[in-house]
């Protein structure tokens, strides 16, 4: 065999072997984006059940409140508290902690 022939097969195997190395590397990372991006998946799931929640507690007490007034029925010790906002024009509900 001529030793160009060799030679010329001793790069391409070196190039080959970096290849598979750098395919591993890249096939590694790959699965480090996957495995953040499902945690972010999930963390965000679990953000708008959340956020879903308060929705469904400030429309209850929206919904109460409004029932109140239209019955006239005002609790004078009732923690909940509706504001007009005088910048804005709209209504603010106000409940301690």
């Amino acid at each position: 065999m001529d030793s160009a022939v060799l030679e010329a097969k001793k790069a391409e195997l070196s190039s080959l072997e970096t290849l598979c190395h750098l395919s591993q590397k890249t096939a590694d990372l790959m699965d480090k984006i996957q495995t953040r991006l499902a945690q972010v998946e999930l963390h965000q799931q679990q953000v708008l059940q959340v956020a879903t929640n308060w929705m469904s507690v400030f429309q209850a007490a929206n919904l109460l409140r409004t029932d109140d007034i239209n019955n006239n029925s005002f609790d004078e010790k009732d923690p909940v508290d509706i504001q007009k906002d005088e910048d804005e024009g709209t209504e603010i509900l106000l409940i301690p902690i």
